[in-house]
């Protein structure tokens, strides 16, 4: 598409990007995806985004220039005043240094390791059954196994969970997850359930979502996807 007037973006709005860095490629690579990245628009000019260098309202211009190829996705419904306020308000108090980059690979990891899981249950406990007629205690123990791999995915699925278990097994204190600071498309998460956006509602929530996740649920809401150019000078 050619080039936007970028007056067109409204508070609320989601944009996605990818780059030309090599965590970039690591992202769209792992996640099979064409974005590795995703930031809220707070107003017509600026965004929100959770980046290495920390949590902070970036001018789109900006956003532009650090991103190799930048979609916006538009919300179907405007706003409302009650929406937009509380979306300031947040932006206002969510800002700090810092990247949770642990919490963004154990998005990911987690994903592939759920799937990686059902794929192994279904394939060895059929093998097992049907061309091995395993016996009883075989087939117990592997799915025993296999149980607690899933509890651990479980658990280390949503940070919050993970460090309840750490507490109560008294693990060292370092081994929990910094819930305060933030990663792009969990932050983005948060706005959106603190202004009750519609995108944390509804789904099985097995883990946090990735920016490849969040662009799917967005279009499933009937937000519009366009491509977005800095203006020719």
């Amino acid at each position: 598409m050619g080039n936007m007037e970028l007056n067109i973006m409204k508070a609320g709005d989601l944009l996605v990007s990818s780059a030309n860095t090599l965590p970039s490629w690591g992202i769209r690579v792992g996640t099979v995806s064409c974005v590795s990245h995703v930031a809220m628009a707070i107003s017509s000019s600026s965004v929100i985004e959770s980046a290495p260098t920390g949590t902070y309202p970036k001018s789109l211009s900006d956003f532009l220039k650090d991103n190799r190829r930048v979609y916006l996705l538009k919300r179907p419904v405007k706003l409302s005043p009650h929406q937009d306020s509380l979306l300031q308000q947040s932006v206002a108090s969510i800002q700090r240094d810092g990247y949770n980059l642990p919490r963004s690979l154990t998005s990911g990891f987690v994903r592939f390791g759920f799937g990686f899981w059902l794929v192994c249950f279904l394939i060895v406990n059929s093998t097992l059954i049907f061309y091995y007629d395993a016996p009883w205690f075989v087939l117990a123990g592997y799915n025993f196994l296999m149980g607690l791999l899933f509890l651990v995915l479980y658990t280390c699925a949503w940070p919050e969970r993970f460090n309840r278990v750490i507490d109560k097994l008294h693990f060292p204190k370092i081994m929990k997850t910094d819930v305060e600071k933030h990663f792009c498309s969990q932050l983005v998460m948060e706005l959106d359930e603190i202004i009750d956006g519609g995108l944390s509602k509804g789904g099985i929530k097995i883990h946090e979502l990735r920016p490849k996740d969040v662009q799917r649920r967005a279009k499933n809401l009937g937000y519009v996807r366009r491509r977005i150019k800095p203006p020719i000078i």
